[in-house]
């Protein structure tokens, strides 16, 4: 067997280990941490992080101790990670989620898989290190191992989702990895023997510098210092873009893979052609997408959903493709191809630390999104003739300027015209805000200040009718509260999911609305069930707008469990929401992850216990697994009934619900409410399906005399901590 064909398999085989293991990880977190887009992100950053460590071991190690040597030891160290195996995490790994929650993760993250993923970090780097090493034909130029460490990423993290996790537990697929483990420490002993039985002539050879070589720009600081930033930008966009697209536009469940996924192939496309991916038809293709990217964000215009996604998604793809295939032109000669590697890597966790932990506090919005945006325009290529143009110049910086005046002028006047009829309004200022950008393509600076100057036109514009009453961010989300256009009813808003809503009429102040309208099925369990109970517990986790409280009976009690502490700011802020302050409940809030905050509730407490916890636009699985009904049931009284909420616009949750009763041998029952008179859509009452549970018969027979509830039928898959399987249950459109 060749080497090359020796060294592509252990680099193939490396990285999809590498990457098979972070959805693992992500999955078995997902209990103790809960399932929102910044859990994500934060594990993305302790992975990027802990790349990084990686790379600085290797760099540093084979310099230091010189690649013989430095082999032998790390073959020793892969050998001892197996001691740490197979990962897992204990119940308490958290257990300062709810004040610190992600400094609680990355410790966890640490203390649990961090010394088995900073071995494997290193691989790569090492491997084409090695290869250059064994005086093999190709070793003078090793970095073709790259694409071949690129696709095992890639098939890593495609094969999770479609083949792994819809078939397997997470103790099958963690024993499974343990085999891939042991699999890669065979081949790194065929990788290094080929290395250690080289003459050193041979290697040296393979080193020695040729006219190529010594022709090419010398690695001084300012060169590393563009190998960060070309790193940091694609970064920094896979992030933004991610949690842009899964909060504001489609929060579809399991779609984060689509952007990672386009990241990897973007350094298989530029380091297999790097002439094609900074082409002048790239660049300039490059430009147009982010003039019309950038615009479409500014202006907040998500009116066909997926046709933004697309548009996203592909500027992601090529503004990747050309920041990675700048790194790949300039890549450096193979003497300083780990050092190479450390920068990039470098570059990709500062990417990584701006969006999860800097961003949050720094921005009300996802300004991060756009703030990558820029940066990426400004480290495009002159698209000049003569590189004496490529010299900054005055109108660089007044021709911005001038446009954000312009636009934010423009943007004022078009309010108060009336020969423009309104629907055109904002699509003739998206045209002439492209139309300008695009002019400014060929000078990057010019660029980038054109598409800030815009930025900062539309921060600054007052909107119509001032409806955005509040802006927050938590490390949970990004909120909204909206006043509608009338001025009769408020809404929270995280992203395009509603998360409550009040009618501003002093008569209908009290009234539950949306999901949870006195006539929808929320409505006829509290009014059938629970407030018949004049001393009624009633639990409740997801809070929202606090809505559900005015359902409550002097005398009864309510208690609220909610993850995000800026929630409850909301809901308890009358020039916002009035619910809580209003209604007759004695009021509860529970800070914290509704399974962790559950375990401490007292047993056979609850008469009634809603969960209407929601994530984006999805139930967190962590929340909807055997083990997790299994403490609702535990906490709720002997008749006493779990309602759940299952309104969803991409996963059918009934399936699940159903095989869940099944194994608890629950009696269940299903609603499906779309029917709305005029009036009731007036005033905002929407479509939900709610599922209700208990154990007892005769707590649902109301309700099963109600033609409009059906018995709950089970589908074929068990969801529990250690196996669920999303793909099954997407609806089908």
């Amino acid at each position: 067997m060749s080497n090359r064909l020796i060294f592509s398999t252990a680099i193939f085989v490396n990285a999809m280990l590498l990457f098979w293991v972070q959805p693992l990880v992500g999955k078995m977190i997902l209990p103790l941490a809960g399932g929102g887009p910044a859990v994500w992100n934060t594990c993305l950053f302790f992975f990027q992080g802990t790349l990084l460590a990686g790379y600085i071991y290797a760099h540093v190690g084979s310099g230091a101790l010189g690649s013989r040597r430095h082999g032998a030891l790390h073959l020793l160290l892969v050998l001892a990670a197996i001691a740490l195996l197979p990962m897992g995490f204990g119940h308490d790994a958290l257990a300062d989620l709810d004040r610190y929650p992600a400094w609680a993760i990355l410790r966890a993250l640490i203390a649990n898989v961090g010394f088995p993923f900073f071995i494997i970090s290193a691989g790569s780097p090492l491997l084409q290190k090695w290869f250059g090493e064994t005086g093999d034909k190709d070793a003078g130029d090793p970095y073709f191992l790259y694409a071949a460490s690129n696709l095992g990423s890639f098939v890593g993290l495609i094969a999770y989702p479609v083949l792994l996790e819809p078939f397997m537990t997470l103790g099958e697929q963690n024993r499974l990895w343990f085999f891939g483990y042991a699999a890669l420490v065979l081949l790194l002993v065929l990788c290094a023997w080929p290395m250690w039985r080289a003459q050193p002539s041979a290697s040296a050879a393979a080193r020695a510098p040729d006219s190529a070589e010594a022709a090419s720009e010398p690695v001084h600081l300012s060169r590393r210092l563009r190998w960060l930033l070309w790193s940091f930008a694609p970064s920094s966009l896979l992030l933004g873009a991610t949690t842009y697209i899964t909060t504001d536009v489609a929060s579809v469940p399991l779609f984060w893979i689509v952007p990672l996924s386009l990241y990897l192939l973007s350094f298989v496309l530029a380091f297999a052609r790097p002439g094609w991916a900074v082409h002048p038809f790239m660049v300039r293709a490059q430009a147009l997408l982010l003039c019309v990217t950038g615009v479409n964000y500014f202006a907040e215009a998500i009116v066909h959903p997926w046709l933004v996604v697309g548009l996203h998604l592909l500027t992601f793809l090529v503004t990747a493709v050309v920041c990675h295939g700048r790194l790949a032109e300039d890549r450096p000669p193979a003497r300083y191809l780990t050092e190479f590697y450390l920068w990039l890597s470098l570059g990709g966790m500062l990417g990584g630390l701006f969006n999860s932990l800097i961003a949050p506090r720094l921005f009300l919005r996802l300004e991060e999104y756009p703030v990558a945006i820029i940066v990426a325009v400004l480290l495009r290529p002159y698209l000049v003739k003569d590189r004496t143009e490529a010299k900054f110049n005055l109108w660089d910086v007044v021709l911005p300027v001038a446009l954000g005046c312009g636009y934010y002028y423009l943007a004022y006047a078009f309010r108060t015209i009336d020969w423009l009829p309104n629907e055109l309004k904002s699509p003739v200022l998206f045209a002439l805000g492209v139309k300008a950008c695009i002019i400014f393509a060929r000078r990057p600076l010019r660029f980038g200040l054109a598409l800030l100057a815009l930025f900062f036109a539309t921060v600054v514009e007052p909107e119509g009718g001032s409806t955005t009453l509040f802006r927050g961010r938590s490390f949970f989300g990004v909120y909204r509260v909206r006043l509608n256009s009338d001025a009769s009813r408020v809404s929270l808003l995280h992203g395009t999911t509603l998360h409550g809503t009040q009618n501003l009429d002093a008569k209908l102040r009290t009234t539950p609305i949306s999901y949870y309208f006195p006539s929808g099925p929320i409505g006829q369990i509290f009014h059938s069930f629970a407030q018949p109970r004049a001393n009624a517990n009633i639990g409740l986790v997801g809070l929202g707008s606090g809505a559900l409280a005015c359902y409550a009976k002097p005398g009864q009690s309510f208690t609220f469990f909610e993850i995000d502490p800026l929630i409850e700011r909301i809901a308890r802020d009358p020039k916002l929401f009035t619910y809580l302050r209003d209604c007759p409940a004695k009021l509860a809030i529970t800070i914290g992850d509704a399974r962790v905050s559950l375990v401490k509730a007292p047993q056979r407490h609850f008469d009634l216990l809603v969960l209407d916890a929601f994530s984006s636009d999805a139930i967190p699985v962590h929340l909807l697994t055997l083990e997790a009904l299994q403490l609702y049931i535990d906490k709720l009284a002997d008749d006493g009934i779990a309602a759940i909420h299952i309104s969803n616009r991409y996963l059918d949750l009934e399936p699940v619900l159903g095989r869940l009763a099944t194994e608890l041998k629950l009696n269940a029952l299903v609603r499906s409410d779309d029917e709305r008179s005029e009036a009731e859509i007036d005033q905002g009452k929407f479509s939900s399906t709610w599922v209700i549970m208990s154990r007892v018969e005769k707590s649902l027979q109301l309700f099963a005399d109600d033609r409009r509830w059906e018995k709950l039928d089970a589908g074929p898959d068990l969801w529990t901590d250690s196996y669920s399987n999303i793909l099954r249950v997407l609806k089908r459109r």
